[in-house]
């Protein structure tokens, strides 16, 4: 009998687990809340499971917190599938095995802040229409495997802010179907060898790129009516050269410097000269950072052994 009652416990336990579809490192839902801690275990191995069809749930995944589940090449980090869910990942680290984060419904909004979000499938799925995937201050989604980031069907928004956004092996950023809208500022999008930094997939689609948008790649509009808006500050006396040369340029294939940055389209309908003028502040890029940083450590290790070296003479 008590064996019995024992392993009675032990099932209600662990049926109560996946019920719930969370784990001890990401506290039981509150509500329709589930919230990630640094706390004990730290990294979390199993993530967010939610794999029912329950709307408006909220994932809140704290500074300091790291989920990895990249030992399950089947087991997303953070997995949802019903409509209206709320997502936001706050200088945490979100490792997955299949996807970082996935979403399933539609209306799904996706907040990462500061965070770094990899896997080995694609960084970010939001699979259905109407889903808003914002990334900001510093964050790094990276995909080794597929799309660093993609979209499902109709009416999807993608914004990344002072961000990186990278794939080793396919497009950076893809969306799927009509009306998508992509906006880029001070970040750098990488696209895999072939592939393409942004690619807008069908239907008609606008991508808007604003100061500092780095393309490590190409953008491919694909099919419909989609538009290709150039939004950046530029210096004063390159204000009206570069608006012509955009405007002279067919939306079908070609190429533009601005601001010292490359971009290269194809397939377009339409190209958008939106352009301001002002004084630009050149902003170092992530590369000429780590440069910079590299130049600084190099000073104070060659000031150290000045020093040493004068010590040792006297």
């Amino acid at each position: 009998m008590r064996v019995v009652l024992i392993c009675f416990v032990t099932l209600t336990i662990v049926l109560f687990t996946i019920n719930h579809n969370t784990n001890a490192g990401c506290n039981p839902p509150v509500g329709d809340v589930i919230t990630c801690t640094p706390a004990a275990p730290n990294p979390d191995f199993m993530g967010v499971q939610q794999s029912g069809n329950n709307n408006d749930l909220t994932v809140n995944v704290l500074e300091g917190t790291e989920i990895n589940t990249e030992d399950d090449e089947l087991l997303d980090a953070i997995r949802t599938s019903g409509g209206n869910d709320l997502i936001n990942v706050t200088r945490a680290i979100v490792r997955g095995g299949d996807s970082g984060i996935e979403t399933g419904g539609a209306n799904d909004t996706i907040n990462v802040i500061g965070a770094l979000v990899s896997a080995d499938f694609r960084g970010i799925e939001a699979g259905n229409q109407d889903d808003t995937v914002n990334i900001m201050e510093g964050a790094d989604i990276i995909s080794t495997g597929e799309i660093a980031i993609q979209t499902g069907n109709d009416m999807d928004k993608v914004t990344v802010d002072d961000s990186t956004v990278t794939s080793f092996v396919n497009d950076g950023i893809e969306t799927a179907n009509a009306e998508d809208m992509v906006t880029i500022t001070n970040s750098v999008i990488t696209g895999g060898p072939g592939f393409f930094a942004v690619d807008l997939g069908n239907g008609d689609d606008m991508l808007t790129l604003n100061n500092g948008a780095d393309l490590r790649g190409g953008i491919d509009c694909r099919d419909d009516f989609d538009i290709l808006v150039f939004a950046m500050q530029v210096p004063t006396d390159e204000l009206d050269e570069l608006t012509a040369q955009i405007e002279a340029s067919d939306p079908e294939g070609g190429s533009i410097t601005i601001n010292r940055l490359f971009y290269e389209w194809e397939n377009c309908e339409e190209l958008v000269a939106d352009l301001s003028g002002g004084f630009i502040s050149p902003v170092p890029t992530l590369s000429e950072w780590g440069l910079i940083a590299m130049a600084g450590l190099l000073g104070i290790v060659g000031f150290i052994m000045v020093r040493r070296k004068r010590r040792v003479i006297v």
